[in-house]
């Protein structure tokens, strides 16, 4: 938006000066004269704090969560709780990834902590899911293996 562009020139000008590590977590609007307007985007915020490299880890972070929140079923009444959770976390990362472009979660002290909750719901409902699903795995595999010797 418009009224981003000057913030968002300053980041990216900001962000350069210490392009691999960043500036760290302190994020301190006045620089001499200069006024370092906040740049109200996660991305650029995380460009900034931790520069190219802590960027990098955080996307890498995010392009787990798409990974692991892949739908199992196609649709809500197919399959169990667990797995059918996982269609509304990619729905959530979704709102997030596309939410933090306008502000970031770090800027408010008590928000940090529910998006942490959401990363670990994610990864939890991954984890029971992948749990069913072995289990399932091996029942079907002991039904196949025995129904042969009871049948002759």
């Amino acid at each position: 938006p418009d009224s981003r562009v000057g913030a968002w020139s300053d980041a990216w000008t900001r962000a350069l000066e210490h392009p691999l590590l960043g500036h760290g977590p302190y994020y301190s609007a006045k620089h001499g004269i200069k006024f370092w307007y906040w740049p109200h985007c996660l991305y650029l915020y995380v460009l900034n704090a931790c520069g190219f490299i802590g960027l990098g880890a955080f996307l890498w972070l995010m392009g787990t969560f798409w990974r692991i929140t892949r739908p199992l079923v196609d649709h809500f009444r197919d399959g169990s709780y667990v797995e059918a959770y996982l269609f509304l976390a990619r729905v959530q990362l979704v709102f997030f990834l596309v939410d933090q472009i306008k502000i970031e979660y770090w800027r408010n002290p008590i928000y940090q902590f529910q998006i942490w909750l959401m990363f670990g719901l994610w990864t939890s409902g991954y984890l029971v899911a992948q749990r069913l699903r072995d289990e399932s795995r091996r029942t079907r595999t002991v039904r196949t293996v025995a129904a042969p010797a009871i049948a002759a």
